[in-house]
């Protein structure tokens, strides 16, 4: 294992950490300031549709005020890819401690990604359609 691909194993979550502490430490501020920082979503503006990821940044906003309820309502689809994503990156440093080979070489690592590809469209249709 490359001591760079090490570090940024150990920094990444610890970087997340302090920046989760800190919307912790201060949640309204932390809303506010979220909402400032990041821009409208250029899909929905331009079509009036609901992006994959419309809703995340009022989500955050609501998890943030402790609204876990809102948080979900906002943007289901966010939360489920949170956790795939944590589990993913659990998965990989667990490959590297271990100096196997990647998991993203294997035919099934590409299906799965194919899965959440279609449950990503899925999502889009579920929303816009739907009303979900």
């Amino acid at each position: 294992m490359r001591v760079q691909q090490l570090v940024w194993l150990v920094l990444a979550p610890v970087l997340g950490g302090v920046a989760l502490g800190g919307m912790l430490w201060a949640p309204e501020t932390s809303a506010v300031w979220l909402g400032k920082l990041l821009p409208p979503c250029m899909f929905h503006q331009l079509t009036g549709l609901n992006c994959p990821g419309c809703g995340g940044t009022r989500a955050t906003q609501a998890l943030l005020r402790g609204d876990w309820h809102a948080a979900w309502h906002f943007n289901m689809f966010l939360w489920v890819s949170v956790a795939l994503l944590a589990e993913e990156y659990v998965r990989y440093g667990l490959i590297l401690l271990r100096g196997e080979e990647r998991l993203s070489s294997t035919h099934t690592y590409t299906t799965l990604l194919k899965l959440y590809a279609l449950a990503t469209i899925a999502w889009f249709i579920l929303r816009n359609i739907v009303g979900v």
